[in-house]
């Protein structure tokens, strides 16, 4: 969920934007892969449900409904938002002036209607929590919501991604992205899901040598081949998420 995090550990003038860019993408790639999973978990979750009613939801189904839903947007979602309102566009705002202004505002009436609907799933998913026997019945509107939500999301991180390739590369000096960046990283390191962050970015270069290259680039040794690996073994709150999404 970091998108200028670890700035400060790229040597000044070796890689002026990339590095931003990389964030971003690997934040959204993240989030994307959760919500098809999520998605799934729901359509299983009801197919079995409808296939017997009347019978609660078991104690894994409402696990997988409620805690993977805790895992993408109170560790996930919700951080990236808070990074990109306080931190990334005031700062791409401040140095694209009017001439990105268009832009920022397109992709702040975007962000509201993220929330918008990022709040409805949540609000049901929080009113399930506290019913649990409700579950059964409340998942085909649930899946509704989260469906329509997620469809949104995919085509607002769509455009963002250009958005700010564009306006980043043509306003934000180097100099710039490096102060954001601290500030990011040091929201990003004492909010919730700081270690399933860093977690995600070792397992989401397993099968992208491009990622790997700009993993091993950033991090040292000791952080992405013994740090990361050993956080999905030993930390419980990533194997609880590991056994949701795996």
């Amino acid at each position: 969920v970091i998108i200028f995090s670890y700035s400060s550990s790229f040597a000044p003038g070796t890689m002026p934007y990339a590095f931003l860019f990389d964030h971003l993408l690997w934040s959204h790639a993240w989030q994307i892969r959760d919500l098809q999973r999520y998605s799934e978990i729901l359509k299983t979750v009801q197919a079995r449900t409808a296939a017997s009613p009347g019978t609660p939801a078991t104690a894994t189904e409402a696990q997988k409904v409620l805690r993977g839903w805790h895992f993408l947007y109170d560790l996930n979602l919700d951080v990236h938002e808070q990074i990109e309102d306080r931190f990334a566009f005031p700062a791409i705002k401040e140095h694209a002036k009017e001439a990105g202004k268009p832009d920022m505002e397109s992709l702040d009436h975007g962000h509201e209607v993220v929330h918008r609907k990022v709040t409805a799933v949540n609000d049901m998913v929080k009113r399930m929590s506290e019913t649990p026997e409700s579950l059964p019945s409340s998942l085909p509107s649930l899946s509704q919501t989260f469906e329509d939500f997620a469809a949104e999301y995919r085509q607002h991180v769509a455009v963002e991604e250009e958005v700010v390739r564009r306006l980043v590369t043509q306003y934000m000096p180097e100099d710039a992205q490096r102060k954001v960046g601290k500030q990011i990283s040091t929201f990003a390191r004492a909010a919730p899901g700081a270690k399933l962050s860093l977690g995600m970015m070792k397992e989401l270069t397993k099968d992208d040598p491009v990622k790997a290259e700009r993993f091993r680039q950033m991090m040292p040794f000791v952080v992405r081949s013994v740090v990361a690996p050993a956080l999905w073994v030993l930390d419980g709150e990533l194997r609880e998420y590991w056994s949701i999404f795996g």
